[in-house]
């Protein structure tokens, strides 16, 4: 993952935000978050007040093409100042905050059949309920490692499979389906099939009994709306990486919430400072899955200070704004 580290100031006050992107899904590095920052936001909003700044951001950041990282980390650098300059948290500035604390997943990657069951094993043993594994587009192994891991869940546990569209389409993903049909230790699987064959999806729920919650079929509210609209899914991941916004983000849970759809907040391997970011804004969120996806804790190097746990189960800081920005020599040039 591709990090850019985003201060803005008013007066003494300084706000903190983090991008991030992953070239392969989102196209952008920490080079070009950077550049779009400096070259083309950051000159429209210099001078202005924090509500100016705001206004500018929602009018014309926004309707950028691309670039999520560079606009998620202004946005948020924007929040966490607004939050320092009301005294307030940036949950209060999202929404009504519903939960004081979260649920977290463990994931499992696409590793062997006993690496995945050593992993599960550990995992439970810390407390976990919700684990995830990688698929990795062979059926036949895939569904031989999906059950290796349920049969040694407990009764309150549940597992989520990620297929990363490799399932293909309704044939190919409706073999897998097959074998685990009505399975109830199955929470879902996570984009069986091709980002535009979203009909595929719904197919595959209602036939074989399993949700089915996107992914990749969804960048912003736009593709959320549709999907919602038409009954295509089970359930919504949301990434702010690909949305660019903490506040689509929340538009998107909000929208689902109407129809009753669950979503899972999934981070793009921020550090502490964009995961707590994302730990208050998806503490407003009104609808979610059984636990969150917080990367945070699979990262070489963390400069987020305060560091976040990656525990079962992790509170909601009290805090005025994000509560956490980098720490290191080069955050303060």
């Amino acid at each position: 993952s591709h990090h850019a580290f985003v201060r803005v100031k008013a007066g003494d006050l300084v706000g903190w935000g983090e991008g991030t992107e992953i070239p392969m899904f989102t196209g952008g590095t920490s080079s070009t978050m950077a550049e779009i920052i400096r070259s083309q936001f950051a000159p429209l909003m210099i001078g202005l007040t924090i509500d100016q700044a705001f206004q500018i951001f929602h009018k014309t950041v926004m309707g950028h093409p691309h670039n999520p990282g560079a606009k998620l980390g202004l946005e948020m650098a924007l929040y966490d100042l607004l939050g320092k300059a009301r005294g307030c948290p940036l949950s209060e500035l999202l929404g009504r905050r519903r939960i004081d604390k979260v649920r977290l997943c463990y994931h499992i990657g696409a590793v062997s059949l006993d690496e995945a069951v050593m992993q599960a094993k550990e995992a439970i043993g810390s407390g976990f309920r919700t684990l995830k594994l990688k698929a990795d587009g062979n059926i036949p192994k895939d569904v031989e490692r999906i059950f290796a891991v349920m049969d040694i869940l407990p009764s309150d546990a549940l597992l989520r499979v990620d297929a990363n569209q490799g399932w293909e389409n309704f044939r190919k993903a409706g073999e897998a389906l097959h074998e685990l049909a009505w399975e109830r230790r199955l929470e879902y699987i996570e984009q069986p099939v091709s980002r535009d064959h979203t009909e595929d999806m719904r197919r595959l729920s209602d036939q074989f009994g399993i949700p089915i919650f996107a992914d990749e079929s969804v960048l912003g509210p736009e593709e959320a709306m549709h999907l919602v609209e038409s009954n295509l899914v089970d359930g919504l991941c949301i990434k702010v990486a690909k949305c660019g916004s903490l506040s689509q983000a929340v538009l998107i849970a909000n929208m689902a919430s109407m129809r009753r759809i669950p979503v899972t907040p999934v981070s793009a391997f921020a550090t502490s400072l964009g995961t707590s970011a994302e730990l208050q804004m998806l503490s407003v969120m009104p609808f979610l899955s059984s636990a969150a996806e917080l990367c945070h804790y699979m990262l070489s190097e963390d400069p987020g200070q305060p560091r976040l746990p990656f525990a079962p189960l992790i509170a909601v800081p009290e805090v005025v704004g994000i509560g956490a920005e980098p720490v290191g020599r080069k955050f303060q040039e």
